[in-house]
């Protein structure tokens, strides 16, 4: 189940915090409609009714969270088995500014063991499901601290 969520100056903290309390994954997005962030979790479910209800419980506690200023924008539930088009994905220069580094540098680190593992190649460089470079970052981040 996916939960979204405009993305601000407020939100992004909050919603990071949550995430890291909650157990549950935290992707930031750039959508044509503009920049989002995505909370999600896997659930087991019998059926519809109960994905509701598991996704509104998700909801509740992030809103317990992170209170009620951070309205939700989207709600996705997805049966298991049945492949997602096409998960968030980055290219080099996306990873670079999520990672707060240059293009090339990301493009080093995309070389080195433990790196993310590319989804497929382009004409203009390799693409990366986003949720595994912020993983990838987290644990960077964890080791230089």
């Amino acid at each position: 189940m996916k939960v979204e969520y405009e993305r601000n100056a407020t939100a992004t903290d909050a919603l990071r915090k949550a995430a890291v309390k909650l157990e549950v994954s935290y992707v930031e997005v750039e959508r044509v409609s503009g920049p989002t962030i995505i909370l999600s979790r896997e659930i087991e479910c019998n059926g519809p009714h109960e994905a509701i209800v598991g996704a509104w419980a998700l909801i509740l506690k992030i809103r317990q969270e992170v209170g009620p200023d951070h309205a939700v924008i989207t709600v996705l539930t997805h049966p298991e088995g049945v492949p997602e088009l096409l998960p968030p994905v980055m290219t080099l220069s996306e990873i670079g500014k999520a990672l707060g580094v240059s293009r090339q540098r990301a493009q080093q680190l995309s070389r080195q063991k433990g790196f993310p593992r590319r989804l497929f190649g382009t004409p203009s460089g390799p693409v990366f499901a986003s949720s595994d470079i912020y993983r990838y970052h987290e644990a960077r981040e964890r080791k230089l601290n």
